[in-house]
């Protein structure tokens, strides 16, 4: 019995040795999680975005989380420019991203991660939420929430991209309140589950946002909103970027709220001047942060760095050592230097605003949506648990037979694991019990230690990799979000349905029927202002044909 615990205080030995030098060479990130209007580490610390757009959602992207060699060379520059999260529009979530995520996590930086894909989305002209959606999203769900540089999801992007779509909103609210009951079901931490909005209007953006947050039921809210906005252009400021609107009508809102895409380039250099009203006194105490479009150059002319592999086309192929493109990128390099928003510790904030409560359909507004009007379901669906059963180990269980109406958990069963027993003594018991998960966690930490001090030399002589294979034949999955916005056609006249008194929801064969959202009044759709609050978003839009 001595020695077995002298090989277990050995074993220890090794192992407190080994934490100590991983702690060294990698940066520990702590999970994020919403709490009133305002992200917060695990710590209590509470976090602002400096972000960067690193895979746009083009018909021929690419998983770029799956490209572990491309993502050793981004993440280090990336590092040096200050970046703490990248915004990712599509994923393959049938592939591995451990070593992606994990170089990333090393270097200081989260991942905003959509949900959807190009095939897999709730379309605004013709809405649906459907088993085949729910399974996708939580699909990948599953496949991120194992890390802790996850930041945060979301459920849709620009997909109502002009105010003649809003019959959409209903379903953008189902998905996250049955991605959420996932989520919890599934004993996962509280992963932020939101939205990110086209830009139509301080007054419309609002009472979207209300809209998906209202109702006083957290399971059936999202969990933060953003905005993709490009309002700021050139030399501008708090006042003539309409910002000062922006930041008034989002006072004592219950959501975390951030730009999810921002960074105008229609003046020449782009300054990022805006970086200063969003991290700066302006606005931190109510924005949590903004996302820089984008990474990579392309036709456009929104990238801050340039490869030399794949050039600037839409292929998404690009690959090879990035080089900062000047002065874009020192420019905004110097302003997230000088901006370090401490905020308030999560133990000493407390939300004192109030839930909004849900808008109703106004005849002489561009809202014609019935707030407390009944979500849309998915007929017969049943969440998964898992459940933790006593002593006897971790059991994954399927609920039992129930159908529920509105798509979240009413019961399930489990069968805990059996126990064995052996003729091995209690003592014998208690030293396997301690040697045995040490020195398999110590056999892990050493590969691991191994693989980091590899890979960490391989960085260090920064070679030339080959372009990113798999450019050619994509499959469906990899054919996502146009700039986050649901479908292109939306943004021409030809292509937006009119909105009548009567709205009816588009239901597939999956989908329980629910009530029809009435408006008060026949409204026609209302054109955009054109006032800087209301600037459209000027990146270039790409076809999904």
């Amino acid at each position: 019995m001595a020695s077995v615990l002298h090989s277990a205080w050995l074993t220890l030995s090794l192992l407190i040795w080994l934490l100590h030098s991983l702690s060294v060479e990698a940066q520990s990130l702590l999970p994020v999680t919403a709490k009133g209007s305002k992200f917060f580490d695990t710590s209590g610390k509470q976090f602002y975005i400096k972000g960067m757009v690193y895979a746009y959602g083009g018909v021929n992207s690419t998983d770029k989380l799956a490209d572990a060699d491309q993502c050793a060379l981004d993440a280090p520059l990336m590092q040096t420019l200050l970046v703490n999260t990248i915004r990712v529009y599509t994923v393959n979530n049938t592939l591995n991203h451990t070593a992606c995520m994990s170089t990333f996590k090393s270097h200081g930086i989260y991942v905003l991660l959509s949900l959807t894909t190009v095939d897999t989305r709730i379309v605004a002209t013709q809405p649906t939420w459907t088993k085949d959606l729910f399974n996708h999203y939580t699909k990948t769900l599953s496949e991120f929430s194992q890390y802790d540089n996850l930041l945060a999801v979301d459920v849709g992007n620009e997909v109502i991209a002009s105010k003649s779509a809003l019959e959409a909103a209903p379903y953008i609210k189902a998905a996250a309140r049955d991605v959420k009951a996932y989520r919890d079901a599934q004993k996962m931490r509280r992963i932020p589950v939101g939205y990110c909005s086209e830009d139509l209007g301080t007054d419309f953006i609002s009472t979207l946002r209300d809209y998906l947050g209202c109702g006083g039921d957290n399971s059936t809210t999202i969990d933060f909103f953003a905005l993709n906005r490009y309002s700021w252009c050139g030399p501008s400021s708090f006042t003539s970027s309409g910002y000062d609107e922006l930041y008034n009508a989002s006072l004592g809102s219950p959501l975390p709220q951030f730009f999810s895409e921002t960074g105008c380039n229609e003046v020449g250099n782009r300054t990022f001047g805006d970086q200063e009203a969003v991290l700066g006194p302006d606005m931190n105490q109510q924005w949590s942060g903004a996302v820089i479009y984008e990474w990579r150059e392309e036709e456009n002319k929104f990238g801050i760095v340039s490869y030399p592999n794949g050039g600037t086309s839409t292929a998404f192929g690009a690959s090879g050592t990035p080089t900062p493109i000047t002065p874009d990128f020192y420019n905004l390099q110097s302003q997230w230097d000088t901006l370090t928003p401490t905020g308030v510790p999560g133990s000493e904030y407390t939300f004192t605003g109030t839930t909004p409560s849900c808008p109703a359909s106004s005849a002489s507004g561009s809202w014609t949506l019935d707030g407390n009007a009944p979500l849309p379901t998915i007929k017969n669906l049943v969440i998964p648990t898992k459940t933790l059963s006593g002593t006897s180990g971790v059991t994954v269980t399927a609920p039992a037979a129930v159908s529920t109406s509105n798509g979240r958990l009413v019961s399930s069963t489990s069968t805990p694991l059996p126990s064995s027993s052996s003729g091995i003594s209690t003592g014998g018991k208690a030293a396997i019990g301690v040697v045995v998960p040490i020195a398999v966690i110590a056999s892990a930490l050493v590969a691991f230690w191994i693989w980091r001090r590899k890979k960490t030399a391989r960085e260090a002589s920064n070679p030339a990799y080959s372009q990113v294979q798999g450019m050619q034949g994509q499959p469906a999955w990899g054919r996502t979000e146009l700039g986050g916005g649901d479908i292109a056609q939306l943004h021409s006249q030809d292509a937006r349905h009119e909105v009548g008194g009567r709205m009816r929801y588009q239901l597939s064969d999956e989908a329980a029927v629910t009530p029809e959202l009435t408006a008060t009044a026949d409204v026609e759709p209302q054109e955009l202002s054109t006032g800087p609050s209301v600037r459209r978003n000027p990146r270039q839009r790409m076809s999904y044909d």
